[in-house]
């Protein structure tokens, strides 16, 4: 299947016109499965070395989500999380079409993540975010889940927390059963966004995001 990325390649193309695209459909969704609270987080590392391919660095910079893991490119996600490995200095959000800013963050040597902090993103939309390194920039293209997928799932995520509440699971155990659920669809910018959202992750969790970032940048030394 082809991805975003590889329709739009290469989008630093000076005067190129970027005609409409016709997006693959996402794959039928699963329905939520019983919560798994007891089960080790060390299967979301086993999951997505099975679905994912490692993703290699781009010059000294390794960009990991959104719009880089998955088969469409498409993410859950209308506030995102940016995720990569290496040293940025800044970091931009447009629109693909209009090329607007949306937002942009300075960045310093440690920023290893940033949160999106503007106006919620429109669903069906395509976006490029942009990586820059001195002189250097990359651009990375996604899109917000069309409206009728990205309710469905909106729904059964409030369906899920609802009885991991119910059941008196913790911030951090919802955030990893959410985080299987969108393993489940394939969704694994959604899976890193979830697991990194966690306020006072535990040593465990930690560990784990280190491991699968270590994997799809494939480096063998904490980022």
């Amino acid at each position: 299947m082809l991805r975003i990325s590889q329709l739009l390649f290469p989008l630093a193309t000076v005067g190129l016109a970027i005609a409409p695209i016709a997006l693959p459909a996402i794959a039928s969704l699963q329905p939520v499965q019983s919560a798994r609270t007891d089960a080790p987080i060390q299967d979301l590392v086993t999951s997505l070395k099975r679905d994912e391919p490692p993703l290699g660095s781009r010059g000294v910079i390794c960009p990991i989500s959104p719009g880089l893991l998955g088969d469409t490119d498409v993410v859950w996600s209308d506030r995102p999380i940016f995720l990569w490995q290496g040293h940025a200095t800044q970091i931009a959000l447009r629109t693909l079409t209009g090329q607007e800013t949306l937002w942009q963050q300075a960045l310093t040597e440690t920023n290893q993540s940033a949160t999106y902090s503007g106006a919620p993103l429109q669903p069906g939309q395509l976006y490029e975010w942009e990586l820059v390194d001195g002189t250097d920039s990359r651009d990375y293209v996604f899109q917000v889940m069309e409206p009728s997928d990205r309710d469905r799932i909106s729904g059964e995520l409030q369906t899920l927390e609802t009885r991991l509440k119910d059941s008196g699971a913790s911030e951090e155990a919802i955030a990893i059963e959410q985080a299987r659920y969108f393993a489940q669809q394939g969704l694994w910018s959604d899976v890193m966004q979830t697991l990194q959202s966690v306020d006072a992750p535990s040593a465990e969790l930690t560990q784990t995001v280190a491991e699968m970032t270590r994997y799809l940048c494939g480096t063998t030394s904490n980022p």
